[in-house]
Formats: structure tokens, sequence, C-alpha cells
């Protein structure tokens, strides 16, 4: 709620404070006085484009502050971008001759578009030129959503079961479309551990593989040499065995004559001992004569370069090849994972669907009621033939979103015969404020939705209309303000004589600086007895005045 405004040195206004209460406040003065001025200043402090000609001339810049109560989710919005807000939320706006622009916060620093962003959220501006939320199609859909539940159990607003779907939806989905990426990659590296597992299984590296056949190769580098002192080995070990076995067959025959028992039990030991040597020798031989240097060198080659291929040691191949067997079993797995993530994804969309499907219906319902309310407050309203629909326009599954599957446009008819038509492109700037005022009634005022903004301002909405009419728009608006504060600048009688509070723009005409006073008592029934005769106020018109005040009060 809107507690004051205060403008310096904007346009004619060299210092003006206004302090609306709750209810409905009324602004009146005489034609010239600045009653669009202040409604202009009232958009400047809250983000509306202006130019350098709203600074007053003489002047090097304007500055319009804006006192609210703040409603509570504006404030954890703030509180959220880091701004410290309590109830009471202060905001500024400058501009000097060269258009430069500062807004501030409670005094602290903001872009404009935030300080437009916040406007939207506190106050929304209707009359002649402005009617900036009903000419906006984008928040038709929440208009709409606004108002009580359908009678039955309670339950959760449709639409607020939606979007808690769409962001279950907007999860799984996400999580499976993570999940299938993360497949695409894990197919290339399946691929590449294929070709090494291959790979490795083709060259069967064996442990210690590689030290068994440098020892090999150094054995065939001196090939000729090792043969031949083999042989040579050979056949002194065989000529030794001999001369030894025939000294043991010699000793055996005194062997029970003398003391020669452990000598003889030393030479079966050397016997066997050179038994032994020749037998390594036979194998000696046959290795190195079996194998070549060749094929040695080739072997070691190719377990190298499998080694700098896969980055590990020349060693570490035999471990390399079960460490992959074991990774590509794991990623083989995965696929059941992708397939329980999109199973997640298709049940969080059915939810989705079955919460958009009884939000479609709501809405169905709530447009054909609104239609026939709509009809009711406008014949009330001086628009006797216009028709009103809230249309259901169904979107694409790419265009779905946490506020469901259709877009909500408002189509009227301001003529009889005529057909029904988009409301931005029909209706004019009189009518569509008027339409604003019904729509605010019929559709429940004061139900809490995130789109619902804390205050009205109705800029001249009676233009055009008298007597009996006047008066309905006054009671609407008296109405509107039981819920909501409303601001109504007006020239009529019978709307200012419904207002909780009333104010009066003054301009003082030696110096064209305008100013405002609240009007009470007195002061009031002369300003709406001005309203009713003019300059020249009569008797009858105090009269008349008196009756508007008691039927209005």
């Amino acid at each position: 709620m809107l507690t004051s405004l205060v403008a310096r040195d904007v346009v004619l206004i060299e210092h003006l404070c206004f302090e609306p209460g709750p209810g409905l406040t009324i602004i009146t003065g005489e034609t010239g006085a600045g009653k669009s001025v202040l409604i202009d200043s009232l958009g400047f402090v809250l983000g509306h484009r202006a130019e350098t000609r709203m600074i007053r001339q003489g002047c090097a810049r304007a500055q319009v502050g804006a006192e609210f109560i703040a409603p509570p989710p504006l404030i954890d919005h703030l509180k959220n971008l880091g701004i410290e807000v309590e109830d009471q939320l202060v905001v500024r706006r400058d501009m000097n001759r060269n258009g430069r622009s500062r807004a501030f916060i409670n005094d602290q620093p903001v872009t404009i578009a935030l300080l437009r962003e916040m406007g939207r959220r506190l106050i929304d501006i209707h009359g002649q030129f402005a009617s900036h939320r009903l000419l906006d199609p984008r928040y038709h859909r929440a208009m709409l959503d606004q108002g009580p539940m359908p009678e039955g159990p309670q339950r959760d607003h449709p639409s607020i079961q939606v979007a808690r779907c769409w962001q279950d939806l907007a999860a799984a989905r996400q999580a499976f479309l993570d999940c299938r990426a993360q497949q695409e990659s894990l197919t290339a590296d399946l691929e590449r551990l294929a070709q090494a597992i291959d790979r490795l299984t083709a060259l069967n590296p064996q442990p210690g593989e590689i030290s068994r056949l440098e020892d090999q190769r150094h054995r065939l580098i001196h090939k000729v040499r090792i043969i031949g002192a083999a042989d040579e080995a050979r056949e002194s070990l065989g000529e030794a065995l001999e001369h030894l076995g025939r000294a043991q067959r010699a000793l055996a025959r005194i062997e029970s004559y003398t003391d020669l028992e452990t000598s003889m039990g030393e030479m079966d030991r050397q016997s066997e001992g050179m038994q032994t040597v020749l037998t390594a020798l036979d194998h000696l031989a046959a290795e190195t004569g079996e194998q070549s240097l060749e094929a040695v060198d080739d072997r070691l080659h190719a377990l190298r370069q499998a080694a700098r291929t896969y980055e590990v040691s020349e060693d570490g191949l035999p471990a390399l090849a079960e460490t992959l067997i074991a990774e590509r079993d794991r990623l083989q797995v995965f696929d059941e994972t992708l397939r329980e993530s999109h199973r997640r994804w298709q049940t969080a969309k059915a939810a989705y669907m079955a919460a958009a499907e009884d939000l479609t219906a709501f809405r169905a319902a709530r447009s054909a009621w609104l239609g026939q309310k709509m009809a009711e407050e406008l014949k009330g309203l001086d628009l006797p033939d216009a028709r009103f629909a809230a249309t259901l326009v169904p979107l694409d599954e790419a265009e779905w979103s946490a506020a469901g599957v259709e877009a909500v446009r408002f189509d009227v008819s301001m003529n009889p015969g005529i057909d029904l038509a988009p409301l931005h492109k029909v209706a004019s700037g009189g009518e569509t404020a008027r339409l604003f005022l019904a729509l605010q009634l019929a559709c429940g005022v004061g139900t809490s939705s995130a789109e619902a903004v804390a205050s009205l301002v109705f800029d001249e909405l009676d233009a055009g209309v008298s007597g009996a009419t006047a008066a309905a728009v006054g009671r609407r608006l008296e109405r509107l303000g039981e819920v909501r504060q409303t601001l109504a600048v007006t020239h009529s009688p019978q709307v200012a004589a419904c207002g909780a509070h009333h104010w009066r723009l003054v301009k003082n005409r030696a110096d064209y600086v305008i100013g405002i006073q609240a009007v009470t008592g007195e002061m009031r029934r002369e300003e709406i007895a001005r309203l009713l005769a003019g300059t020249h106020i009569t008797d009858q018109a105090r009269a008349a005045a008196d009756q508007l005040l008691a039927a209005g009060g």
C-alpha cells in the first residue's frame, strides 16, 4: 500500500507531499491543476520511462520518493536480491538534465529494471492512456486464476498443483537429458574400451614377462659364446662324471675296510650337482637354439608400445586388461539407469498432464462464470452492449510451463453485431479502464495471487459518463477500496463522494506551482459542490453535494 508520495521539481511541481490512506482515495482539482503530473510522478518513481522534460524549468533535476507497506511476497523477493526490507519500503528516483536516472530502494542503489519489476508488483495504473496489465495478455491467465476455489473438498488451487508438478517434470526431464548425454559419452567410452580389451586380449601380456624377455634377449645376443661355453662345459662335466664314477666304484670295493663313508657321501653329492648343471645346460642350449632374437625384439616392442598407448608401466599391462574389462561391465549396466530415468520422466509428465487437465477444466468453468459476471458489471458501467470472454488458447508442448498448457486471452466486443476480438486491439482507453474495474470486481479482488498488486490507480475512469453511470462507477470503486487500496483521479462529483479520503490538487496561477491538500469536512463539501456547479458554487450545489456525500458515505 502506498503511504506517501513526495515529488520535487517535476514539471510544475516545486514540492508536493501526498499521503493516501487505505480504501478509496479520491483526487480532484481544476482542469490543468496537474492531476496527470501526479500520476506521472508515481509512474516515474516506479520505473516508468521518463524524459528530461519532466524536470521543472530552471531546475537541475527531478526527484520523486515514495513509501509503501510492502506485501510479504515482494519483501521475500527483495531480500533474496540482498536488499534489506522490513514492512516499510522506501523508493527514490531522480533524473538530471542529461537524462541520467538513478534509483534507490531503502537507500540501496538498484537498476531501473528492478524498480520497474517491483513497481509492477505494487501498483497498477489505469486510465485514458494507461491500462498496463489488462492490455498485456501475459497477465490474463493469472487474472483468470484469481478468485475462490470451486465447490468441493478443500485442496490446493489447481494452478499451485500444476506449478508443483511442473517443477517435478522439469527436474525429471533434465535428469533424463543429463543421463542420455552421459550415455552418449559412455558409448564412445565403450567403443574405446572394446578396442583396448581386444588388443590386450590378443597381446596377452603375462606378469614378469618383460624381465624374462630382456634376459632372453641378452642370451640371444651372446648366443654363439653361450652355446660354445655350454658345449665345452658339458664335455668337461661328462668326463669328470666318468672319472668320478670310476673312482666311486674303486672305493666301493674297499669301503668295508676303511672309514670313508663321509667322503663317499660327498662324492655322491658332487655327482648329483654336476648332473643338475648338465641338465640346466641342456635347457639353456635348447632355449637359445629355439628362439630368435628377432622374435624376442618384436614381442618386447609390442608390449612396450601398448604400455605407452595406455599410459601404464610395462609391468602394469596385465592388471590394466582386468581393469578395463571391469569398467566395460560397469558401463554396460548404465543402459538400465537410462531406462529408469526415462520412466521417471514419463511418470512426472503424466502427473503434470493430469494436473494441467484439472486446471484447464477449472479455467473453462471459471471463464464461463466470469463471462456472466462481467456482463452484469458492464451494464452498470454504461457499457450495455459490451461482451466479454476469457478464451483458452491451447499451447504447443514446447510452450507448456508452470502456468499450464494453455494461454488465456481476454476478448471483447464493444458494439452489437461486432465479433469478439482481443481486448488490447479493440477497447479505447476509457473503456479499458472500466473493463478493468469490472474485471477486478468480477474476479474477486483481495484473493491471494502472486500477480495481485497492492494498490490500483484509476485516472479519470469516469470520463464520458455522468449521472447514474458515474454513481455506479463510484460505488464500484468504493467496493474495490474495501479490499485493496484504490486511488481515483476524477472530475465526477458522484465518484468523489464515494471516497474514504479526498485530496485536492491546486495551482497557484501566479507561478504555476502545483500543491496538494487533504480535503475534509466543509472543504470536501465545497469541492464536490465545485465539481457539480463549476467556479460559481450555489447553495443548490452545496445541497446536492450533501446528498451525494450522504449516499456515498
